[in-house]
């Protein structure tokens, strides 16, 4: 039990406590200004806690990506969860250069990122940099809702749909607890060409996801299947 919540931490807990530490100053800094205070030209230290409250965004980028690309493949293809976390993967790979090319510009020529752009492109950039936030955290928290429905840590490897056999009578997940009974040194590449047989198709890494599921647990090393 130590162990599973150690591991969430490393997942989920992580990209939660960033999204909190790059959201904190700012709304703080917003309602603040709603009631008239700009806390960051009247408080400098408020001014250097938004700054570093930025490596949140870091632990996003650092930790995100890679676990929505991998939560996304518990979805089979065409489900409108993997096509919205397809879509969000994509976005953020976009933004990241959408962001930085200014920055870095800007920071060449000695001037403000401001400087740069036109006006209604500022705004534009400016925009991304608040939504880019927002948008980590919908696609981790799809991510973890399926992790939450299985009991698992973000290392579960069951898809959340299956494919039927042309007959309707076995599901991909039933042939891979047969075969796997059968040959343990199935490969998911083979198993690939047994669906095909059946009128069902999977990629090699949906196809591993299946014969991993398959498996007793005693045979599983590290969430992986055991040589």
């Amino acid at each position: 039990m130590n162990r599973q919540k150690t591991r969430k931490w490393v997942t989920s807990g992580k990209l939660q406590f960033a999204a909190f530490m790059v959201a904190a100053p700012r709304f703080m800094s917003i309602g603040a200004m709603l009631l008239g205070v700009d806390l960051v030209r009247a408080y400098p230290i408020f001014f250097w806690l938004d700054v570093v409250s930025w490596l949140g965004l870091a632990l996003l980028e650092g930790f995100a990506i890679p676990y929505v690309a991998k939560g996304k493949l518990k979805f089979e293809r065409g489900t409108p969860e993997r096509r919205q976390l397809e879509t969000y993967r994509v976005m953020y790979l976009l933004a990241i250069p959408f962001l930085g090319a200014p920055y870095y510009f800007a920071t060449s020529a000695e001037l403000l990122v401001k400087d740069v752009l036109w006006s209604i492109a500022y705004w534009g950039w400016s925009f991304l940099a608040a939504g880019i936030v927002a948008l980590v955290i919908d696609a981790v928290g799809i991510v973890e809702g399926v992790n939450e429905e299985q009991g698992s840590d973000g290392d579960g490897d069951k898809l959340i749909t299956t494919r039927t056999s042309r007959g309707g009578i076995f599901g991909a997940d039933d042939l891979a607890r047969l075969l796997a009974a059968k040959r343990p040194d199935l490969t998911p590449g083979d198993f690939v060409i047994v669906l095909e047989r059946e009128g069902i198709r999977l990629t090699a890494e949906e196809a591993e996801q299946y014969l991993l599921a398959a498996q007793p647990p005693a045979r599983r090393v590290n969430g992986k299947k055991a040589a």
